[in-house]
């Protein structure tokens, strides 16, 4: 059994994590974002400060952040660590490396880590890129009927059918070899949250001998049938919502409206389990004003006035090459099920790039049957068909940042001593 210190650790650790999960999330707002100017020659790790140890490597003539840790006997042994997104920053101090590291002495005692910063973070916007995307969000905030039209111009604008928002199955894959070439270390296992199990499916033959993926997305489901299944499941979770009337509060710029409300009952599948009940029964009536602000502002990426983040991009990049168009639009946005149709409207046009869901030769799967992100039932019907040793561990815990369940599947890939 673990030992009390080690209990304590992983208690902070599931705070922290969580709580660095949700901080990201709700950073958004009225307060803008720091913005650091990079000078001519600066490294990329200077350029915009973290508060994890960055190094960095070349690859095709661009600076590719990452944070490496040696485990403390000297090996090539090492665990990639994926935190999800897309659109989070790893090397932003705020997802819990240290506290991870911390709960599971085993694992760094044993295993150098590697985590890998998404490109978005230190690339400049082009011309015209943020207007397009304040112009997206308006236009689906305000009904006015935009919303195809703004979705394909940010599309272009943010030149989203390129590269280097966010990975791809090539630039991951061959970045991963680079750094491991550079440290001389050898992939031996994978911790993926979420859009981790994308990460992984990446790596496709090169995956590494184990791995674990907590609340995984179901790599091969296509976007129609995620939105479908999540609206289904978010109702379930969040019913009998009362709808609220315009109201102005003195912490947002913006007014508090339907549109809100909807988008916020979406994200409360990210809120920690020990807050869900009291927040969620305030956005549902509509008395939790503030909170119902901050989570619509958090699902859209909102910042400043009506300013768009451009962490948003990177999700938009990855998720409409990995799972494709989204039904039709609506104009309006008053359910749960608008907002998740609506929140993706720029993949319209985009095709499926073929990612199919990969696993290590031994794998553990956490899933939750509450989890109205990563749903359960398509985890299971993905990931529980492959060829392999895979193990599922189900839990209760509601929220989608959680990582309840990790104990039993490092035992189960053998990494638990």
């Amino acid at each position: 059994m673990r030992s009390r210190r080690a209990l304590v650790y992983l208690s902070c650790l599931l705070v922290l994590v969580v709580a660095g999960i949700i901080t990201i999330r709700l950073a958004q707002g009225d307060d803008a974002p720091a913005e650091a100017a990079r000078s001519q020659g600066e490294s990329a790790c200077s350029a915009r400060k973290t508060r994890e140890h960055c190094d960095e490597v070349q690859l095709d003539g661009h600076s590719w952040r990452y944070t490496y840790r040696p485990a403390e006997k000297a090996t090539a042994d090492t665990v990639l660590l994926d935190f999800g997104g897309p659109g989070l920053s790893a090397l932003s101090g705020s997802l819990g490396l240290a506290p991870f590291l911390e709960a599971y002495p085993q694992l760094s005692k044993r295993y150098n880590f590697l985590v890998i910063e998404e490109p978005w973070v230190t690339r400049d916007l082009p011309d015209g890129c943020d207007a397009a995307m304040t112009e997206y969000y308006l236009a689906y905030r305000n009904s006015t009927g935009g919303g195809a039209a703004t979705s394909k111009s940010m599309v272009d604008k943010c030149e989203l059918r390129g590269t280097g928002w966010g990975f791809d199955r090539e630039s991951y894959g061959r970045l991963t070899k680079a750094i491991a070439q550079k440290h001389g270390s050898v992939l031996k296992g994978f911790i993926g949250h979420s859009w981790g199990a994308v990460r992984l499916a990446y790596l496709g033959k090169d995956a590494p001998d184990w791995s674990i993926l907590i609340r995984p997305f179901p790599v091969g489901v296509d976007n129609e049938t995620l939105v479908q299944t999540r609206s289904q499941l978010t109702a379930a979770l969040y019913p009998a919502v009362a709808q609220l009337t315009r109201s102005r509060i003195d912490t947002r710029s913006l007014e508090v409206t339907q549109f809100d409300q909807a988008s916020a009952i979406v994200d409360l599948g990210y809120m920690p389990g020990e807050y869900l009940a009291a927040e969620s029964a305030g956005v549902r009536d509509g008395s939790g004003l503030a909170q119902i602000g901050k989570l619509s502002d958090a699902l859209w990426g909102r910042y400043g006035t009506d300013s768009i983040s451009p962490s948003t991009l990177a999700q938009f990049q990855e998720i409409c090459a990995v799972a494709g168009p989204v039904p039709a639009q609506p104009v309006t946005i008053t359910t749960s099920a608008d907002a998740l149709a609506a929140r993706f409207a720029p993949c319209a046009g985009f095709t499926k790039n073929g990612l199919t869901a990969a696993i290590s030769p031994t794998t553990c799967v956490v899933t939750s049957k509450y989890d109205s992100v990563a749903p359960e039932s398509l985890a299971k019907s993905t990931y529980g068909t492959l060829p392999g040793n895979v193990k599922f561990v189900d839990t209760d815990e509601k929220s989608h940042s959680s990582f309840a369940g990790i104990d039993p599947c490092l035992t189960h890939v053998g990494a638990a001593g």
